[in-house]
């Protein structure tokens, strides 16, 4: 067997011919895997911006969910911190009850208590003083227009009689 040697520019244009690209121009296999890869990372990279097609209306819908997910969570927290407040406030407010009635429960305190209650049931006492002195001299007057009433009503049958 013979071996027969061929230039590189032959063999270029021999390759060009069968339809290939030439050594020189691509830098051999490895550099026609690359650029396929690059190609194809491209249209991955295009195609990942048209909503039109399967990859794109699974990412719209995953898109949607995750929205919807976030704005779920948002009203919880929403909620969450509303019912942190109510709970603060329904504390504040037992803590301040307590602070009360311990306050209340103190000597100074109930005496405080006991002698403005007395005052209040003098006061009481004397209004209802008051009240009964006024009914009576109402009840007064009444008797006294009945009883006059009752001369006048008298004298008047009198008169009657006598004429």
């Amino acid at each position: 067997v013979a071996g027969i040697v061929i230039s590189v520019s032959d063999l270029d244009r021999i390759k060009l011919c069968v339809g290939g690209a030439t050594s020189t121009q691509t830098g051999g296999p490895l550099a026609t895997r690359a650029q396929a890869k690059e190609l194809h990372d491209l249209s991955l990279a295009r195609a990942k911006t048209w909503n039109n097609t399967l990859e794109g209306s699974r990412r719209k819908k995953a898109d949607e969910k995750r929205k919807k997910l976030e704005l779920e969570e948002l009203e919880r927290q929403k909620v969450d911190s509303e019912e942190a407040k109510i709970q603060l406030d329904q504390r504040k407010a037992t803590i301040e009850r307590a602070n009360k009635l311990l306050y209340d429960e103190s000597d100074r305190i109930k005496s405080f208590h006991s002698k403005m209650m007395m005052c209040d049931v003098l006061a009481e006492r004397e209004a209802q003083v008051g009240l009964k002195g006024e009914l009576k001299k109402l009840e007064q007057i009444r008797e006294d227009r009945f009883l006059e009433m009752e001369k006048q009503n008298y004298r008047r049958m009198l008169e009657r009689e006598m004429k």
